[in-house]
């Protein structure tokens, strides 16, 4: 599960929460932001930033009730790279308890800034069709409990 600021990892070490940023621009970028482990119960997480240019840039592991402050400078990127922050359960493998808090910024020397708890998910887009007024009505009536647990 990932939300604007934070999520909780899969159940081994395939199965991470990352989420990706995408450069749009050629540049310099330094990282910034907290993680935390905010689940009592479990053994932390480990949070990693890759690029396609350098691999890991820096892992850390952060157990219940650590806050850890990134701080990560002069990335070079192109435009089209990508960064991932990925979050999975930690060597252990233990995926109990593991939900987490960080909601990364990347910002580039001239300003600008992607902050995920303000632009999560990118830019909402039109669908492809717009349901009419009867294919809303008929929706909403295949939701109610009528339809639903018909014998």
């Amino acid at each position: 599960r990932l939300t604007a600021t934070g999520g909780h990892v899969g159940n081994d070490l395939q199965h991470a929460a990352i989420r990706r940023w995408t450069s749009p621009v050629d540049g310099k970028v330094a990282i910034s932001g907290t993680i935390q482990n905010d689940d009592a119960g479990g053994d932390g997480v480990r949070a990693v930033v890759t690029s396609p240019r350098q691999e890991r840039l820096q892992s850390w592991t952060v157990r219940f009730g650590e806050t850890i402050e990134v701080g990560l400078e002069e990335i070079e990127v192109s435009k089209g790279d990508t960064l991932d922050f990925v979050v999975d359960c930690g060597p252990a493998g233990n995926f109990s308890f593991d939900q987490f808090v960080w909601a990364p910024i990347v910002k580039f020397a001239d300003g600008k800034r992607w902050d995920a708890r303000e632009q999560f998910g990118g830019e909402p887009t039109q669908p492809a069709h717009q349901l009419d007024a009867w294919e809303r009505f008929a929706h909403s009536l295949l939701l109610t409990n009528a339809f639903m647990f018909v014998d």
